[in-house]
């Protein structure tokens, strides 16, 4: 039985459900998964608290702490701190004995490797960045880069999402409850602002990391970002309002909710392209304007998209089984 590693980050909830549904892949199909590691910065202790408490019988180490103490993953590092450091994944190949290594928006810019090092990444649709660019150009031959739900425009190589497909068991309640979720961003805050005043009969529960920038109306009730806690709210809501990252969207869709969005600052490029696709390309998502009508948005019909999102995820495990059998005798 083949070993495989994983490397995560710590931008939200998107990196670890990821790594949970293709851990979930890999097992169903006899690897052995014995680590996973996470790159986050130590401040974030809510995102150290999911990594932890998630169900799962893997190996779990957080930077700094035993065999990660020499890790720089690239994710919100800068680009020549992040060369000058190195990502020591040999230390985790060889005290593991790992075949092949795989990283959730990890580029490592090591010379060499002695497995295959597999890089998941959204960002490989995307053909506006710079330091994309000088990233993929130091891709080694062990190194593959491969996008997530669209074709690679760096490499042949593309899987579907990795959205956990099991829909959630909804809540009926007469409250009219809507979600707001933000990873940062003041815009969206003077946008939630507005809204919340337009729909006085709307429970809005916002979610962030920090405290709210602005004192918002009383049917505005704060949480301090939970993926626990925010589950809870979600199997009742009428409808989410949140940034523009993909695994929130996507279980919106999923779970027939209706959603609307913005990015959450022009110079994140991810979430600009995000928002394209998802509102103007796909028309999954609504466009969060400060107008926004919750009960219209509420009523919204998202059967077609489901349909066509479902229909992208056909035979999602055999496509991931063949690419990763493909690669572990590079």
């Amino acid at each position: 039985m083949k070993k495989i590693g994983f490397l995560i980050c710590d931008v939200g909830n998107g990196h670890l459900t990821q790594a949970i549904t293709f851990y979930n892949i890999l097992k169903n199909n006899n690897f052995i998964v014995p680590i996973v590691v996470s790159c986050g910065y130590q401040e974030n202790l809510e995102y150290k608290k999911i990594f932890y408490d998630s169900n799962y019988d893997f190996e779990k180490f957080w930077i700094g702490e035993e065999e990660t103490n020499n890790l720089s993953l690239l994710n919100k590092i800068n680009l020549i701190r992040s060369i000058l450091k190195k990502m020591d994944t040999e230390r985790i190949i060889k005290k593991y004995k790992l075949d092949m290594v795989i990283s959730f928006w990890t580029p490592n810019l090591r010379t060499t490797f002695s497995v295959p090092c597999i890089c998941i990444a959204p960002q490989f649709l995307i053909n506006n960045n710079f330091n994309l660019k000088i990233i993929i150009r130091n891709f080694q031959n062990k190194q593959i880069p491969i996008s997530v739900g669209e074709k690679n425009i760096y490499s042949p190589y593309w899987i579907p999402y990795l959205i956990d497909i099991n829909p959630i068991k909804k809540i009926k309640t007469n409250k009219k409850i809507a979600l707001a979720y933000a990873v940062s961003g003041i815009d969206f805050q003077k946008r939630l602002f507005k809204i919340a005043k337009n729909n006085p009969t709307f429970e809005i529960h916002f979610f962030f990391n920090t405290n709210p920038f602005i004192n918002f109306p009383s049917n505005v009730i704060y949480h301090k970002t939970s993926r626990i806690e925010f589950k809870k709210y979600f199997v009742k809501a009428k409808c989410v309002l949140c940034t523009s990252g993909n695994e929130l969207i996507q279980e919106c869709i999923i779970n027939k909710i209706p959603v609307a969005t913005i990015n959450c600052s022009n110079k994140q490029y991810e979430q600009v392209e995000n928002m394209k696709k998802y509102v103007y390309k796909l028309k999954y998502a609504e466009i969060m304007e400060n107008d926004l009508n919750l009960d219209l948005l509420s009523k919204k019909d998202l059967s077609i998209s489901n349909k066509h999102f479902l229909k992208g995820l056909e035979n999602r495990e055999e496509k991931i089984i063949k690419l990763i059998n493909s690669f572990l005798y590079l």
